[in-house]
């Protein structure tokens, strides 16, 4: 029996499994599809780097800004993930178990296909879906030199709120010459609502910069 076994294969899923596992525990995680490099991008903070290797990076801003009512400049080291690297640290020394979840309590887990696995603790990693509103973004990843006039080559944009839609745009770097361009909603019901503000807000975010 496994100390823990988690059910879900997400970010916080295998950020869990790969912690408990440096810890000396015997960790499983259960998924349909567990190995599977994530679509997302995501980043974090130098100083949430220190248990990662420095090739988990794919990108390092310069220059960080944010834009509210005036500009601010975050003097504060962020790393674009390499997720495929990445991946490869954290499934060291865990247990891959492939199956679709149907049932996770204090006890153990059920699958789809009728196995059922015991662990000293269960969690459910899962997350949810169905609520009236949760966060959601629309993204374009495009050349350097077309990004160019919202976001400097090399620089970012971490928020910029500058217009009255209640959304803000993400600029970053992604190496290798791309960068993503995301308009970000913490709270909406429908996703395709947020495109045509991600427009509006690239043309704004153009015009300030220019």
């Amino acid at each position: 029996m496994p100390d823990v076994m988690i059910a879900g294969a997400g970010p916080s899923g295998w950020a869990l499994a790969a912690h408990c596992a440096r810890l000396g525990l015997q960790t499983a995680i259960v998924a349909p599809h567990p190995l599977r490099t994530w679509p997302a991008t995501y980043g974090l903070w130098g100083d949430e780097l220190a248990m990662l290797p420095p090739d988990v990076t794919a990108a390092e801003p310069k220059v960080i800004r944010a834009y509210t009512n005036k500009t601010h400049v975050i003097a504060r080291r962020y790393a674009i993930l390499n997720n495929e690297r990445l991946m490869a640290v954290l499934t060291k020394n865990v247990t891959v178990i492939t199956g679709r979840v149907v049932k996770a309590d204090h006890k153990g887990l059920e699958l789809a296909d009728g196995r059922t696995f015991a662990a000293k603790t269960v969690v459910n990693a899962m997350g949810s879906r169905g609520g009236t509103a949760e966060q959601t973004a629309y993204g374009i990843i495009v050349p350097e030199e077309v990004a160019a006039p919202i976001v400097a080559p090399g620089e970012a944009i971490f928020m910029d709120w500058r217009g009255d839609h209640n959304t803000f745009l993400y600029a970053m770097p992604l190496g290798q010459g791309k960068v993503l361009l995301e308009e970000t909603a913490l709270a909406r019901a429908v996703r395709r609502w947020i495109s045509a503000h991600f427009v509006r807000h690239c043309e704004n975010a153009s015009r300030h910069t220019g």
